[in-house]
């Protein structure tokens, strides 16, 4: 499967409810703000340079053997 494939199998533009949880305003548990992101940016392969989330790891992720590595100790 080609990475266009790939994307557009795993997170359509069209279909917005596959990320619903990540299209709030605020990250869960936070009042940290996300990114703003228009359904014809969601798409991983749509090129978009103005693209410039906050960063912010949850407290809860810290710590946890599923979170990234520099999170987890």
């Amino acid at each position: 499967m080609t990475d266009k494939a790939w994307s557009a199998a795993m997170c359509p533009a069209e279909n917005v409810t596959a990320n619903a949880k990540c299209r709030n305003t605020k990250y869960p548990r936070s009042d940290v703000e996300r990114f703003h992101v228009p359904d014809d940016k969601v798409d991983w392969v749509v090129d978009w340079l103005d693209y410039r989330p906050p960063t912010f790891t949850s407290p809860h992720a810290s710590g946890k053997p599923w979170s990234d590595p520099e999170h987890r100790y």
